[in-house]
């Protein structure tokens, strides 16, 4: 479940509104490891189709789609190499990446920009559009933003968000909004911090001593306050987020369950048998051809 994608990239920078990258560029899914970005990204899916995992998540996108992701909202790519475009071999995508900066500080209390606003928060979610229209106008919007100048390109983006802020259909991926900058949240407790590593870094290898380092405490501290607040050990919470991502990838796609285990986070397939069955009171093989039936 591994291939190419072709994108044409349009990036936000610092020192000007966008930078494009037009064309094909190949690069492969980024296996295991999630990554985030320090700004807004939104992906028009042109051709081919996959799964994406967000979080704890698991989703499938095809062709069709829209996909959104807010400022530091952990994912990555699964590409299907069954579906890809009959053309080019590969799965092909527009991307924008653009940052907070570009929007006013008070945009909450401004009325024309509360679709905008609203957009924003529910990106902390994931946000898929599966409406062909959707599909047509944003995609037309961005080539018009691509081959605008100016304050036109800046005009063309709020036009995109608060087109897609208005839409009544859409779905959200994740039912936990990932918190900004949480890695440097100090106001937010220990646990909590530890709670959304669990999620965002459930496909690494993850070591107690890494946590606490991470949470800034005490490991002993750290497995106390995390149990009283859960109901649940540090690594009860991590299997059970292992096992659910497993459990959606059985059903959703045809990969091995040596691939599943692998891309769960587990290095042993005699360990992610044993946590699955503990967990489901099935083998994998079970779970999945009863899902399936």
């Amino acid at each position: 479940m591994k291939s190419n994608i072709t994108e044409t990239r349009i990036e936000y920078q610092a020192n000007s509104a966008f930078d494009y990258i037009d064309g094909e560029r190949k690069f492969q899914d980024s296996g295991r490891k999630q990554h985030s970005h320090d700004g807004y990204e939104i992906i028009v899916i042109i051709s081919g189709a996959g799964h994406c995992i967000l979080g704890g998540h698991i989703f499938e996108y095809s062709a069709g789609d829209v996909l959104m992701f807010g400022v530091d909202v952990p994912h990555n790519f699964l590409f299907n190499s069954m579906d890809t475009s009959a053309e080019t071999g590969r799965n092909q995508g527009k991307i924008l990446h653009f940052q907070k900066h570009v929007f006013p500080m008070n945009m909450k209390s401004i009325a024309e920009f509360r679709s905008i606003h609203s957009l924003l928060q529910r990106s902390r979610h994931g946000i898929v559009f599966r409406n062909d229209a959707t599909h047509q106008e944003t995609r037309e919007n961005l080539i018009r933003l691509n081959n605008a100048k100016g304050i036109e390109r800046i005009l063309y983006l709020f036009t995109i968000l608060d087109s897609l802020g208005r839409k009544k259909h859409f779905e959200l991926i994740s039912q936990v909004a990932y918190i900004q900058n949480a890695s440097t949240n100090r106001v937010q407790e220990s646990w909590q911090r530890v709670y959304e590593y669990l999620y965002s870094h459930f496909q690494e290898n993850i070591t107690l001593k890494s946590l606490a380092k991470y949470a800034g405490q005490n490991a002993t501290a750290l497995c106390r306050i995390f149990k009283q607040r859960t109901g649940k050990t540090i690594f009860a919470q991590l299997n059970k987020i292992r096992i659910t991502f497993a459990c959606d990838m059985l059903v959703s796609s045809r990969m091995e369950i040596a691939q599943i285990a692998f891309q769960a986070g587990y290095s042993s397939l005699a360990h992610f048998n044993k946590q699955f069955k503990l967990y489901t009171k099935q083998t994998p093989t079970e779970y999945r051809k009863v899902a399936l039936a």
